[in-house]
């Protein structure tokens, strides 16, 4: 069996047994061999706890292609069934790119959205003005 599903079933009988230990902790860590989506749900929905846990790096097509490059992070549009300036990696980190340029840059962050429980995150030429996009000029991204 995954160490993942035991991992849930203990904190599960750790919290129940002593749910003022739950009401306490804020923080959950643990390494990435111990990452998975259930996981990180289940302690932020159900005990509203951070879990702290690297990101397995599973993205695996983009590693056989013969294009690869290890010293880029390999970016997938945050939206696949549209044409989009916004990518993510696969540990998360979302950037936008220049329609453009094709320059990549980070989003830039602008908060918590608590009516939506999202953090917030803007193209940084939106955010801090001086943006080069012209509207006929955004093509798709990938």
């Amino acid at each position: 069996m995954s160490e993942q599903p035991t991992l849930r079933a203990m904190i599960r009988d750790l919290f129940s047994e002593t749910p003022a230990l739950a009401e306490r902790c804020r923080d959950f860590s643990a390494d990435r061999g111990l990452d998975s989506a259930e996981t990180k749900a289940m302690l932020w929905d159900q005990y509203a706890i951070r879990p702290l846990i690297d990101t397995r790096e599973l993205w695996r097509d983009e590693k056989n292609d013969p294009d690869y490059d290890p010293s880029k992070p390999i970016t997938r549009a945050l939206d696949p069934e549209r044409a989009d300036t916004i990518v993510h990696t696969e540990k998360g980190s979302v950037h936008c790119v220049c329609p453009v340029t094709g320059e990549q840059r980070d989003l830039a962050f602008q908060g918590f959205e608590a009516d939506r429980n999202a953090l917030k995150y803007r193209c940084p030429a939106a955010a801090y003005g001086g943006c080069q996009v012209r509207p006929n000029a955004i093509r798709p991204v990938g």
